[in-house]
């Protein structure tokens, strides 16, 4: 196969398929060899944190790898209804899924970090939905009702919060009118709860804010932190590449690239600032390092793009072995 000819498979459906292959068999391997650490603590404000509702392990991770699945579904959406890469490709998807596989204690469980993407990037599709509508107050008070219910479960939603709304800003729809009904989508999953009894005032607590790595020892601990880490610097390095050729785009893709950007930027700060949480937000920063890994190999379909391509993929192959073998 010719450069040229390869460098375009990798932007390919059936390319993306084979890397999730790959991603699922080496997490289903992972899964079958035991290499699984539970994940302990209560991060709700007020209900079970997602890592307490399956007891099934199996259930647990059926359930994970279905979620990640949808986040790809959902971000391939985005980009084939709103243009945002500018160009047809799969890669990033394929891309995703060998970032979530890395960590095989992360993917193969349920826990608030795949909980936590799933809403965020649902959230992001209905910001995406409304730009320059300032009218779409129902689907502001949707975004917020998503969070704010979240957040009931798993406290760090409540960090995103003002992304959101600075979202509604670069989406310009942010008034007096969508500003209040965000305010009220996020206090009526309160009184809904409230009021049919589900919970009551007592029930609300500070999150457990036990390390996720309490279980775990200095060798584990290491090869996730060092994956987590890899990828901050791929996703950071990446976006700041794709900023001079965004800032070429009309103003509605610059405000969907410049969200993605957002969301990326604030989820690395955030590891840093809450490291015994770090791992809450690993899917969410696979999801959009993935998609700045995406757009700047598509922006570049030269004939060489390949080995910088398989590059990426054999960094995480290797991370996965070292999070295995630990």
């Amino acid at each position: 196969m010719k450069a040229s000819a390869l460098s375009q498979y990798l932007h390919s459906r059936g390319f993306a398929a084979l890397l999730m292959a790959i991603a699922v068999t080496g997490a289903l391997a992972a899964y079958s060899g035991g290499d699984i650490i539970p994940l302990p603590g209560d991060k709700g404000l007020a209900l079970p944190s997602p890592n307490h509702w399956v007891s099934s392990r199996l259930w647990s991770l059926v359930i994970s790898l279905s979620l990640s699945l949808t986040v790809a579904m959902m971000t391939v959406y985005i980009n084939r209804a709103y243009n945002v890469l500018r160009s047809m490709t799969m890669l990033f998807v394929g891309i995703f899924f060998i970032m979530q596989a890395a960590t095989p204690s992360l993917i193969n469980q349920l826990y608030g970090g795949i909980i936590a993407c799933t809403v965020l990037i649902t959230c992001t599709l209905t910001l995406f939905s409304i730009y320059g509508r300032p009218d779409s107050t129902r689907r502001v008070f949707l975004i917020f009702f998503l969070a704010a219910l979240t957040a009931l479960c798993q406290y760090t939603l409540l960090f995103y919060l003002p992304l959101l709304l600075i979202g509604c800003l670069q989406m310009r729809v942010l008034n007096l009118r969508s500003f209040l009904a965000a305010v009220t989508g996020c206090v009526t999953p309160l009184w809904i709860f409230i009021g049919f009894g589900i919970i009551t005032p007592a029930d609300f607590r500070w999150p457990d804010f036990v390390s996720y790595f309490a279980m775990m020892t200095s060798r584990e601990i290491a090869p996730i932190a060092a994956t987590v880490a890899v990828t901050m610097v791929i996703g950071v390095l990446f976006s700041l590449l794709n900023l001079m050729k965004i800032l070429s785009y009309n103003s509605r893709t610059r405000a969907y690239n410049g969200f993605i950007s957002l969301l990326l930027f604030a989820t690395v700060l955030l590891i840093i600032f809450d490291f015994v949480d770090m791992v809450v937000y690993v899917p969410l920063l696979n999801c959009c390092a993935a998609f700045q890994v995406g757009h700047f190999f598509t922006l570049r379909r030269g004939r060489r793009s390949y080995i910088g391509i398989f590059v990426i993929i054999l960094i995480y192959i290797a991370l996965y072995l070292w999070n295995v073998i630990s």
